[in-house]
């Protein structure tokens, strides 16, 4: 189970912005995904979850998709509520309230948000 709270922000974020893992009709409709294709240079070779083999067009994507989401704010900084709001609509999970206050408090912490390299900070948040 501690695995499992690494591994979810990537996953997550990767069936969220693209629709190669789940083929869901919302996530083919999301309005930003040719937006954030075209800004980050990302092939589809680079939107698969893999964390530790991320391109730097992957990284790219995904921190454009979080700003698109609006889970990173005008300031750079992670939006908690945003975060879980976006984890629970695709896909109806939620975490139990003692996680979800150390994950928010560890969101916070972390500061600003303002490359791509620094979308891969919250994994730590999500390990338990």
């Amino acid at each position: 189970m501690r695995n499992t709270y690494f591994v979810v922000p990537i996953f997550v974020l990767a069936c969220i912005i693209f629709n190669t893992i789940a083929e869901t009709p919302a996530l083919g409709k999301l309005p930003y995904f040719e937006e954030c294709v075209k800004l980050s240079g990302a092939t589809s070779e680079d939107l698969q979850p893999i964390p530790d083999k991320m391109t730097h067009e992957s990284k790219c994507f995904y921190f454009c998709g979080m700003k698109k989401e609006g889970a990173i704010d005008a300031m750079s900084n992670y939006k908690p509520k945003e975060v879980f709001r976006v984890i629970k609509l695709y896909y109806n999970m939620e975490f139990p309230p003692d996680q979800t206050k150390k994950i928010s408090s560890c969101l916070i912490a972390l500061g600003k948000v303002t490359n791509c390299d620094d979308i891969l900070k919250m994994s730590g948040c999500f390990k338990a």
